[in-house]
């Protein structure tokens, strides 16, 4: 059965990015699982690197690797300020 435009695959194999790859927008997408619009709105914010070559973009392993470790989110402490604000008498 085919899947709905967009619709993200169910998750099942690891992938394994070499940085000498070369992947086109469609391949690394399904690569990594992304729906459709998640690449070409990461290249056009200029947050994802791409080539583009004969009208088509080409995104090296490299790149990806590099954009998935700049999406590397901190993690915040948290005060316990709610905590208190909620447990007003």
């Amino acid at each position: 059965m085919p899947r709905a435009k967009g619709q993200v695959p169910k998750p099942g194999k690891v992938a394994i990015i070499d940085p000498r790859m070369v992947f086109t927008v469609e391949t690394l997408r399904a690569t990594l699982g992304l729906r459709q619009g998640s690449l070409p709105r990461e290249i056009r914010q200029k947050r994802l690197k791409a080539h583009r070559i004969c009208g088509r973009y080409f995104i090296l392993g490299a790149d990806v690797l590099l954009w998935i470790k700049g999406g590397e989110i901190e993690r915040r402490e948290t005060t316990g300020t709610a905590c208190i604000l909620n447990n007003e008498s």
